[in-house]
């Protein structure tokens, strides 16, 4: 505590005065005390003054006195000051300051809790972040559960795959369970596992999660009892799940749907399915559940209730009960079941009942009908009235019960399994389907040998068998029985089909009992072998032969092969030989001809060969110029240039490649470029460049002929009087081919001028060649005859006829149709429709035609349907319908008519194709058919009748779009129909193309005419007869009037007549004419002949009509007309028609040229010249031969020889491209694997080599050698190889061939090096390649052989349906203990009758032991042990609802020899009967026990009962009661005490111990209910039950140190009980679709605790601060109350010390003088 310097004042005989108060140097807390002026003793006060001092003498000893009761007060004020410097305390006892103390403690105490209440509220944070982070676990793993949920619920799984996703699904739930358990905090759970109260019903039956639940009517509810609190009165609600099949899971999954559908969720109550595999029933928040009863109840325990002990389920699974699911039953084939029902007193009656059937809908000759479950359930009921067997409806089928009798021993044709695989119908019994029976397949002994023989190419040498002394042997006992026979092989090579034969003639030979037979395609597999199989089949039969023969392993055994120890390698150059070669660029095309190469200007390039510059000059010849008019004389110029220098060159090598140049045509097209190239494998490189000259300039032969693209334009040259021609001429020039063609136009005719070939040295001999030509025009004035250009016509078809018979074949035979749907069910199903389908008929419109479509009228639109048993008759709509479309759904309208089919499921929905009308029944399954024939459907003979009515298009002309029709002049149309003439008389009027055909339709009406017109959309008119009848006709004909005087209205005036052919020369005919007496005729050409025609000689005609006259008289004869159109001949034949043709050309040496005339005409010459410029000028003439200016002067530059050429444009310049050449050095080979030996022994094994070698890059020869066998050296080999190989390859074209044969191999190349010549690697074949080229060493392996003995095959089998392998079945004595079943084969029938023993058996205990008694029985009828199998499982039905793999089965031996030796005999094995049957064989919900009810409270040890207790209990509605008095029992003392206590109550129930658990079970057989056990004792005894009716679940947290101040973390309930997901699976989408939606909310659940824990944190986060806050502030209070002032406290212990020193001296002075003391005091 901290010191305060403070000043105090003394008081002293009424006087004050100061103390000086002075710190002590030496320590900051320790003060001294300076008496000031006065200092008092006693009651003596001297006067003391600084400096000198007066003292009196006391003469008495009070000052002593005084002094030591001084000493002692002060001695005491020290003590008690150093003791609260030391504590540190101002109090340290009640003494100090008892108020002060009282309020310091109190402060102390709150202290002290607040400090603890931290640490408690510390506690509480811990404990709610544990249980957040194992909520966080929990919600990861419901989000799992969400995500498998939505999974699950996804129709691409199936419930298989759904089974998977539940195993994961279950783990989840067991793990949030263990989670929330596991979740503590020391050691005390977070989680609560109830809320308070609750009350837990436990169960103590174990149950698989998959295991299996049939739930029937009469046991889908439990009926529970409850109390929500003390004092209330009991509640009772009762759920109900639908009945069906389920799996431990499901049904716990419908229960918690039933309980949350009746509202009992909400009040806490949870069906739990516990890791343990129990059930439990809890009430959350309730304090009882008194009874747990109904069918339901025996999930939790053990219970009873008897009856229905003949209770049979069948396991055929009805889909609904709706009635149009049926179970098709068929006479003969599943309609026939007989049973015996036996009553508890031995009373047997024997029942055989027949399904009634009636006659197929499609097949009369059968019987069938199909049933719904509710009708066979009464059929079965109605047979069954006289006795105590009913039929209900149990899960998806139908039981059949008794209260009093067992059903037993079922036979008949129902129960037997279709096998689809044998191509057998399906047919689903009643009940179910599980008896297979049929003749038994006797089956031969086997040897089937090794493959031992090898089929591939490879390996020919061992694709034989080699036999000789040491191996011809086998030894022979087949069947078992008689002396082994020897056969002996002829010694030799054989193919396994060789060996075939040849076993097979010994064996018919030596007349044993077997065939030979080859396994193994030679085309597919790698090996062949052997089978041996007996002609004897069945049992006890074998093939017998010795493996000790010695031809056994080679025929069986011994498989010998070559292995490839060492391959063959190939030598080839990949890459491919590329010939050197240079391409220009530039691409001469037809308009770059000539190419002019002129000397010293575009005559040279330069060459490049490897490195070689060559300089080559084109030859220009003695003129200088050289024209080229193609690439190949263009190229034939550069070879000679590149010929010349290669005969300068003296070096052979370098001429020699020089020599391989040559030249080509790249050609593309209509256009090619010069290509240099050459395949001389020296030259590697090709270039060209350009050549320059000695002074410098650049020749441009390298860019006219390889580089320069050039674009050439017509530049002709005109003038009038005269004209120049563009190219200058140099000579001498050479003109030569193209170059030689000269053209001239000369007033508009051309001449051709063309020049010799030559070389002219002189301008003179160029225009001698001009102007001395003979086509070279003079100049005169001459009368030239008036041409004309010739003429020429044909005839136009323009009437027309039309004819057309009709045809109408109806169908040959009757057209039928009877289809009915699929259930698509399995054997087992009944109205499953996932693949059932509907009966769908296709009708076939083969003769319907778009257009024109399918006339429908009164006669044949009838249509008569009998769908699913319901018969209609409808009637199509009249008209034509155009398409497929429109027929169907006019079909389909009628259909839906409610007096039809209507538009519901007994319907039909109407499709189509372009082909067929296609009628589907709505209804799906076996019900539904449809049925129609021709016979009573005019319609589908209407469909199938081959119809083509009569009709006639009348198209050769579009119709006027505007036709006039005029009384009497143009107003009838005629026509035949049927050989009959018919004329239509038009109303006059003005008609377009529409009205037209209505007039044509009401004339033909008025007539009763059976034609109708039609216009189509090309506006042609089409009649068309309205009933179709075979052969009918309609004919018209357009020409002169045979149509009618209305055509030309139609269709214009040429219809009415065919058109002749007509032509009108183009030039005038003179006006006189005078015939000439040498030239009187002239041809012309008359429908394809030429004619002469003949006109008088010497007469003249001094008018053209005059002329024209005559002429037409000498036409008409030729069948000619002649007019004048104008001045002109109009020439027309008297035929028509396209066959008519006229022709006539102009001829001056005829007639024509007097007809026509001639005129005076001035004709021009022409002159050629040069002009000063050297081009040539070309000059019209006249006959004064002067220039005439104005004759008109053309010349083409396409033929302007060496005069005129065209303009050239410059469109691009490229250079060429350079191909290196490539020319491999290496040889394309095979080289072999190294020899062994230094021979090579040729044999037929090897002496075979094929393969194919191409010496092209496509063309390949197939090379084929067969050596001489015998044994070569490797020269000898060497030869014989190559002289073989070349033998057929000749010497051309490089395949040739060379061999190197020596110890590393053998080695085959081509001659020629390069890619070119190379060998296909793939295509090396023959004995030679795989064993020589090839180095393969022989390998033997041993196969083993199987052989098989004679057996037999069946399918005779009885297959139970209950569970008999997963469970432990107890066998009472004469409860269930008989066991009886039919062997049946032939007429005979064995009843096999057993009495088992009683005791549990597992499954296979039980099989055991019913075959031991199978086979007592089996003796005892003189058949073999064992010939009737027991077991469980080993047989697939493929039924549905079976449960073939845990079941006990009963089947046929295949190893015993048969009774009946008939291979046809039909074994069968059925009516499996007896009191036990119904334990270990049939499906069953009832049993042969009393009714009983078993307790969950283990009561093995005995019980104690605390006090008195009751247990009371209902049987059959009736109330018992009993008292079970206090003590400590044992088992047997209990049970005694409760049977006494029972009988004397007059209960008809006994008590026993099962398990360890009580049961009270009733006296009497049969239907017993044995409910509502209560009362005290009933926890003592019977169930097993947990609870707590009050206390506090929650947890306390003491936060501080006063009453109530605390805070209140609640436990909460998270388990999967509480969440509502400890039920739900996802095994099937219904299910996961709730479990989807309960995960939902148990995710919002946990949120919502982890909200409230994540709140309470904060809280106590708060708390703990508030805390330290408190204790921190009260500190400081309480510490300013009880802790001492240090300072003070120093100052009185110094004061104190000071005065007890003082006292001290003065007591030690007392007695002493005054002045002593005085001077002391000094």
């Amino acid at each position: 505590m901290a010191l305060r310097p403070c000043l105090h004042y003394m008081s002293v005989a009424d006087k004050f005065q100061e103390w000086k108060i002075l710190p002590c140097l030496t320590a900051k807390s320790c003060y001294f005390i300076l008496f000031y002026n006065y200092i008092y003793v006693n009651s003596a006060i001297e006067y003391v003054r600084w400096g000198h001092m007066n003292i009196n003498v006391i003469a008495h000893n009070l000052l002593a006195m005084n002094a030591e009761r001084t000493l002692g007060v002060n001695t005491g004020n020290k003590t008690r000051a150093m003791e609260k410097l030391a504590s540190g305390y101002r109090i340290n006892r009640s003494a100090d300051d008892a108020a002060g103390l009282a309020i310091s403690e109190k402060m102390r105490r709150l202290i002290r809790g607040l400090n603890q209440g931290t640490e408690n509220a510390q506690d509480g944070a811990s404990w709610v972040q544990i249980g957040d982070g194992s909520l966080d676990e929990a919600h990861s793993m419901l989000h799992r559960m969400t995500q498998l949920s939505v999974q699950a619920l996804n129709g691409t799984w199936t419930d298989s795959d759904r089974s998977a996703m539940q195993a994961e699904f279950e783990q989840l739930q067991k793990e949030i369970d263990r989670l929330t358990d596991a979740s503590t905090f020391n050691e005390n759970h977070i989680f609560a596992e109830h809320n308070v109260p609750y009350y837990q019903f436990e169960g103590n039956i174990r149950w698989m999660p998959n295991q299996k639940h049939i739930v029937g009517e009469n046991n889908n509810t439990l009926s529970i009892t409850y109390r929500m609190a003390e004092g209330e009165r009991s509640q009772t609600a009762e759920i109900q799940v639908p009945p069906g099949q389920y799996t431990t899971k499901e049904l716990v999954d419908e229960i918690d749907s039933a309980l949350e559908k009746a509202g009992l969720f909400d009040k806490g109550m949870r069906f739990e399915f516990t890791t343990q595999g129990t059930c439990n029933l809890n009430l959350e928040g309730g304090v009882s559940i008194d009874e747990a009863k109904g069918g339901l109840a025996y999930l939790l325990y053990d219970v009873y209730e008897g009856g229905s002990t003949g209770a049979l389920i069948g396991t055929t699974a009805f889909e609904s009960d709706s009635p149009d699911v049926k179970l098709s039953i068929v006479a003969g084939k599943n309609d026939e079941i007989s049973f015996d029902i036996v009553s508890l007193d031995g009373t047997t009656i024997h029942k055989e009942l027949k399904v009634p059937t009636e006659p197929d809908l499609l097949d009369p000759t059968i019987k069938r009908k199909g049933y719904t479950r509710p009708e066979l359930i009464k059929w079965l009921n109605d047979s069954l009235a006289d006795t105590s067997v009913r039929a209900v409806p149990y899960g998806k089928g139908i039981k059949l019960e008794s209260d009093d009798s067992i059903i037993t021993g079922l036979k008949g044709n129902m129960f037997k399994v279709d096998d689809k695989d044998k191509g057998e119908d399906v047919y689903t019994s009643v009940f179910y389907d599980n008896i297979g029976y049929g003749p038994v397949t006797q089956k031969p002994a086997v040897l089937t040998g090794g493959g031992v023989l090898s089929t591939t190419n490879d390996d020919l040498e061992h694709g034989y068998f080699y036999i000789n002394s040491s191996n011809n042997e086998l030894l022979v006992t087949p069947n078992g029985g008689g002396p082994a026979v020897s056969l002996k092989i002829q010694e030799g090579y054989y193919t396994a089909d060789d060996m075939r034969k040849e076993l097979n003639r010994l064996f018919a030979l030596n007349h044993v009992e077997l065939e030979a037979s080859v396994y193994g395609d030679k085309t597919k597999d790698d090996y062949q072998g052997l089978v041996i199989t007996s002609q004897v089949s069945g049992l006890n039969t074998e093939v017998g032969i010795d493996p000790a023969s010695s031809a056994y392993n080679t025929l069986f055994v011994t498989r010998a092969y070559n292995k490839v120890e060492e391959s063959e390698s190939y030598v080839r150059d990949p890459r491919r030989d590329v010939d050197a070669s240079f391409t220009g660029s530039k691409l001469f095309g037809t308009n770059d001809w000539p190419l002019e190469v002129k000397a010293g200007v575009n005559d040279k390039f330069i060459l490049t060969v490897n490195s070689k510059k060559y300089e080559i000059t084109l030859d220009t010849g003695a003129g200088q110029t050289a024209v080229y008019d193609a690439v190949h004389l263009l190229n034939g110029a550069i070879s000679k240039a590149i010929n010349a220098v290669k005969n300068t060159i003296t070096d052979p090598d370098e001429a020699k490649l020089l020599d391989s140049i040559w030249l080509s045509n790249a050609s593309s097209g209509s256009t090619a470029r010069v290509k240099v190239q050459s395949s001389d494998r020296g030259v590697d490189y090709i270039g060209v460049s350009a050549a320059v000259g000695s002074n410098g300039k650049v020749n441009e032969g390298y860019a006219d002929i390889f580089t320069t693209q050039v674009q050439y334009q017509n530049n002709a040259a005109n003038g009038s009087g005269h004209v120049s021609l563009n190219q200058q001429i140099q000579v001498p020039v050479t003109v030569s081919g193209s170059n030689q063609r000269f053209e001239v136009r000369l007033d508009g005719v051309d001449y051709r001028l063309d020049l010799p070939a030559k070389t002219y040295n002189t301008y003179e001999e160029i225009l001698q060649a001009i102007n001395n030509h003979p086509n070279l025009p003079k100049a005169e004035v001459r009368d030239d005859p008036i041409r004309f250009t010739g003429v020429s016509a044909s005839g136009k078809n323009t009437t027309f006829q039309r004819k057309h018979t009709g045809i109408v074949t109806p169908p040959a035979a009757p057209v039928n149709y009877a289809v009915k749907g699929s259930s698509g069910t399995e054997q087992g199903e009944v109205g499953t429709d996932k693949n059932a389908t509907p009966a769908v008929v296709k009708m076939n419109l083969p003769y319907f035609k778009n257009p024109p479509g399918l006339t429908i009228d009164g006669t044949n639109g009838q249509l008569k349907l009998n769908v699913n048993g319901v018969v209609r008759t409808i009637n199509l709509d009249a008209g034509t319908y155009k398409s497929v479309s429109a027929l169907a759904q006019n079909l389909q309208k009628k259909l839906n008519d409610s007096g039809a089919f209507g538009t519901g499921d007994g319907g039909i929905d109407v499709t189509y194709d372009s082909k067929n009308l296609i009628l589907t029944t709505r209804k799906k399954g076996e019900d539904a058919a449809i049925l129609c024939g021709s016979a009573d459907s005019k319609f589908i003979e209407h469909i199938n009748t081959r119809l083509e009515p009569t009709s006639i298009l009348l198209n050769q002309h579009v119709l006027n779009s505007s036709i006039n029709i005029q009384a009497g002049k143009n107003d009838t149309f005629k026509f035949k129909y049927n050989n009959k003439d018919y004329t239509l008389k038009l109303d006059p009027g003005t008609y377009n193309r529409t009205s037209i055909k209505e007039q044509f339709n009401k004339q033909l009406a008025a007539q009763n005419i059976g034609v109708r017109a039609e216009t189509d959309s090309n506006s042609s008119i089409r009649l068309t007869e309205t009933v179709p009848g075979n052969g009918n006709t309609l004919e018209f004909d357009s020409e002169n009037g045979k149509g009618g005087t209305c055509i030309a209205a139609l269709f214009g005036d040429t219809a009415v007549q065919n058109q002749p052919a007509e032509v009108t020369i183009g030039s005038d005919i003179q006006e006189k004419i005078t015939i000439d007496n040498t030239r009187n005729t002239f041809k012309i050409t008359v429908n394809g002949a030429e004619q002469t025609v003949t006109l008088p000689a010497g007469k003249t005609y001094l008018s053209r009509d005059a002329f024209i006259k005559d002429l037409d008289t000498a036409l008409k004869g030729l069948g000619v007309t002649a007019s004048l159109n104008g001045s002109k001949i109009k020439l027309t034949t008297t035929a028509t028609g396209a066959s008519a043709r006229i022709k006539v050309d102009y001829d001056e040496n005829s007639a024509l040229k007097e007809i026509f005339g001639t005129n005076r005409n001035l004709h021009r010459g022409l002159k050629a010249e040069f002009d000063s410029s050297h081009r040539l000028k070309l000059t019209a003439l006249g006959v004064d031969g002067k220039e005439d200016g104005g004759g008109e002067i053309h010349v083409a530059s396409q033929y302007g020889s060496i005069f005129q050429k065209p303009g050239k444009t410059v469109v691009s310049t490229a250079p060429g491209t350079a191909q290196t050449g490539y020319h491999s050095k290496i040889h394309s080979a095979i080289e072999g694997a190294a020899l062994r030996n230094p021979t090579v022994k040729i044999n037929q094994w090897n002496d075979k080599l094929s393969f194919r070698l191409y010496y092209t890059d496509t063309s390949a020869y197939s090379v084929n050698i067969a050596l001489e066998r015998k044994e070569y050296t490797y020269d000898e080999l060497k030869e014989e190889l190559e002289k073989k190989l070349n033998a057929g390859l000749g010497t051309t074209d490089g395949r040739r061939m060379t061999v190197e044969v020596s110890a590393d191999g053998v080695k085959i190349m081509a001659e020629n090096p390069g890619n070119l010549y190379r060998m296909d690697e793939k295509s090396f074949s023959g004995g030679f390649y795989y064993n020589v080229l090839r180095r393969t060493a022989e390998q033997e392996y041993k196969t083993k052989p199987v052989v098989t003995k004679g057996r037999n095959e069946n399918a005779t089998y009885a297959v139970g349906r209950k569970d008999i392998r997963n469970v432990t079945t107890e066998i009472t004595t004469g409860v269930n203990d008989t066991l009886t079943l039919d062997f049946t084969y032939g007429n005979t029938v064995k009843k096999l009758s057993m009495t088992l023993d009683a005791g549990k058996y597992s499954g296979s205990a039980l099989v055991a032991h019913i075959q031991k008694k199978l086979n007592e029985q089996l003796v005892a009828e003189g058949l073999e042990p064992n010939l009737i199998l027991a077991n469980v499982g080993g047989i697939n039905t493929g039924v549905t609802g079976n449960n073939d793999k845990n079941a006990l089965t009963f089947s046929l031996s295949n190893s015993i020899e048969l009774p009946s030796k008939d291979k046809d005999t039909v074994y069968t094995i059925d009516g499996i009967g007896g009191n036990a049957a119904f334990s270990v064989f049939y499906q069953t919900d009832g049993d042969i026990r009393i009714a009983y009810v078993t307790g969950t409270k283990d009561v093995s040890g005995g019980v104690t009962m605390p006090k008195d207790s009751d247990l009371s209990f209902d049987v059959d509605g009736k109330r018992y009661t009993i008292t079970m008095p206090a003590g400590k029992y044992s088992q047997e003392k209990m049970l005694e005490e409760l049977n006494g206590q029972l009988k004397a109550a007059g209960a008809p129930v006994l008590a026993k111990v099962t398990d360890g658990m009580l049961t009270l079970s009733h006296t009497k057989y049969g239907k017993h209910q044995i409910t509502n056990i209560s009362g005290d004792a009933k926890k003592w005894l019977f169930f097993q039950e947990n609870g707590q009716k009050e206390g506090q679940k929650d947890i306390w947290l003491r936060v501080g140190s006063e009453s109530g101040d605390g805070v209140v973390i609640e436990r909460p309930n998270v388990n999967t009980s509480f969440l509502g997901i400890n039920s739900v699976t996802i095994s099937k989408p219904k299910y996961a679709e709730k479990a989807l939606a309960r995960v939902k909310k148990a995710v919002t659940a946990v949120s919502s605790v982890r909200s409230y824990f994540g709140s309470m944190q904060n809280r106590l986060e708060h708390t703990i601060n508030q805390n330290n806050n408190t204790v921190e502030n009260t500190q400081a209070a309480e510490s300013a109350i009880r802790d001492a002032d240090m300072a003070k406290e120093m100052m009185a212990m110094s004061q104190s010390g000071i005065l007890e020193n003082v006292g001290q001296s003065i007591m030690a002075q007392a007695n002493r003088s005054r002045q002593d003391v005085l001077s002391l005091l000094q």
